[in-house]
């Protein structure tokens, strides 16, 4: 077995090589970098700002621009009071249209997102509001 001199190699023909052209490769040397691609959408949504306590501390709604598997950005989002609590928060997020009607998400907020007047979240939890399909039967 001979071993192939460095000249013979191709240029960039290697498994580094094609991971260096790839997108994932150079998202992670952007400044935000997301562990998950996201998917562009356009789902109305109600949203619920829960405290820790279980209590509602205001509602509204918004449009889910992108979703991926940990996370969405909620943007043109609309809430009574305008205004977030000063201490810890979660976000009830229930989607209203298509095939993703009656799916709800409890998230963290991640980050504000001014230009869309939105809020990119975290998923911490997801399950089916059950009183969906008992609407649909009736």
């Amino acid at each position: 077995m001979t071993a192939k001199s460095p000249q013979s190699r191709t240029s960039g023909g290697s498994v580094f090589g094609a991971a260096a052209r790839s997108k994932d490769f150079f998202d992670h040397l952007e400044a935000h970098y997301r562990e998950c691609r996201r998917k562009k959408v356009d789902i109305d949504a109600a949203v619920s700002i829960m405290l820790p306590d279980g209590k509602v501390h205001d509602k509204g709604k918004a449009k889910v621009k992108d979703v991926s598997p940990t996370g969405a950005l909620l943007a043109d989002l609309k809430i009574k009071k305008s205004s977030f609590p000063s201490g810890p928060f979660t976000i009830e997020v229930k989607m209203l249209s298509g095939d993703y009607e009656g799916i709800v998400f409890r998230c963290q907020p991640v980050r504000f997102v001014p230009g869309e007047n939105g809020l990119g979240v975290r998923f911490v939890e997801v399950y089916v509001d059950a009183s969906q399909d008992k609407k649909k039967s009736r």
